[in-house]
């Protein structure tokens, strides 16, 4: 279960799940809260049946709204509804709404087999005292805690009162066929079809306009960049979520907004990573970034913040560098640092793609998964057995 199935690194894992799942052991059912999305005909290809819960969050125009809070009990009993009609084997939440959704489903049923993940750090829940109790209360009824890098695990069992043996480390995958360097057979036509001049350097960002991305630590970094580097143009990959004119008036003060392009959400990641030169995380809150993986995977060094997962991920100095959380200065100086040297670049990504491939690849995050569905599996069986 997750919220939607529109591009972000949780979404398109679930999508390979469902695609790659060998159909002959798992039968597939996904359960969106709020809707559908970009990833919608890849798993409904891949014979996954699709449950819209029709959740609609409990704000509107960022105001909390009394009769969506009152209404949350009824969409747990939907949740829970889908349970029982659809009697899983395993119950597999993403992100932490949908996690307490499926604990409460599960405590309404009685249902055992609950896995919920975990993506990225827990330092969110401080803001609102609740979010603790809640989601404690919600990982007590789990069977196992998926997290997606070694740096949240630790995280899960700092925060959270859970029995270690319950918390398991599932590294993320991509599909590295998919993600691969590649010299495009037009690349200045590839650039004019994004509005960008025929020649000079590509420095990007993709992540999702939210608030812990940094977005504005990436424009200010940009903006240093371009003393030393006029010619270059600066790319940002996602959903805006109301922020672009925000981030656009930046650029502006800034001075550079006749560089900055926005590119909005992106199904071809793909074919544009191999078109920059580096590939830059601002995050101040990150798991493991999938959009760091991808861009190693294309041949593309990174400039990463070294926050939690960030660093299982890239090699300071052997695949990219770390640098500070919200020191644009630091970070521009590596940016500049990778746009100056040629060799470094090449000789980054070719470290970058060797372990991503070693690491990381869509079948062992697949295989991996399948292992610990078919152990609770036989878990909970003998628990019948005994019982």
């Amino acid at each position: 279960m997750i919220n939607t199935l529109e591009v972000g690194g949780a979404e398109m894992r679930l999508a390979e799940l469902a695609r790659r799942l060998p159909p002959a052991r798992f039968e597939v059912h996904v359960a969106c809260m709020v809707g559908a999305g970009a990833y919608e005909t890849a798993v409904r290809e891949s014979g996954a049946q699709i449950h819209l819960l029709g959740y609609r969050g409990v704000r509107e125009d960022g105001r909390l709204r009394l009769g969506r809070v009152l209404g949350l009990p009824f969409v747990a009993n939907r949740v829970a509804g889908l349970v029982r009609r659809v009697r899983p084997d395993v119950f597999h939440t993403f992100l932490p709404n949908c996690n307490v959704f499926g604990a409460v489903a599960a405590a309404l049923t009685g249902f055992p087999a609950l896995v919920a993940s975990r993506v990225f750090l827990g330092a969110y829940r401080s803001v609102n005292p609740l979010y603790p109790a809640i989601e404690n209360w919600a990982a007590r009824r789990a069977r196992r805690i998926a997290c997606n890098c070694e740096a949240v695990r630790r995280d899960v069992l700092e925060r959270e009162r859970v029995d270690p043996s319950r918390v398991r480390v599932v590294l993320n995958g991509i599909d590295a066929e998919r993600f691969a360097p590649r010299t495009a057979s037009d690349p200045q036509a590839r650039r004019r079809e994004l509005g960008l001049p025929t020649d000079g350097p590509l420095v990007g960002i993709v992540a999702n306009f939210l608030p812990h991305k940094r977005h504005e630590d990436f424009l200010a970094a940009a903006g240093r960049v371009a003393v030393s580097f006029p010619q270059a143009r600066f790319l940002l990959a996602g959903r805006p979520y109301d922020r672009q004119d925000e981030l656009a008036a930046l650029a502006e003060r800034l001075g550079i907004a006749e560089r900055v392009h926005f590119l909005g959400p992106r199904a071809d990641m793909p074919d544009l990573y191999p078109l920059l030169d580096v590939a830059v995380s601002t995050s101040t809150n990150e798991g493991l970034s999938n959009a760091l993986i991808e861009a190693q995977s294309c041949g593309v060094p990174v400039v990463a913040t070294a926050i939690a997962g960030a660093a299982e991920i890239v090699g300071d100095g052997e695949t990219g560098f770390l640098t500070p959380p919200r020191d644009d200065r630091a970070t521009a100086e590596k940016i500049a640092l990778l746009l100056g040297d040629e060799t470094l670049r090449l000789r980054f990504a070719a470290e970058a793609r060797r372990r991503v491939l070693e690491r990381f690849s869509v079948d062992r995050m697949v295989a991996d998964y399948a292992a610990l569905y078919e152990e609770i599996c036989k878990e909970v069986g003998r628990m019948k057995q005994e019982g």
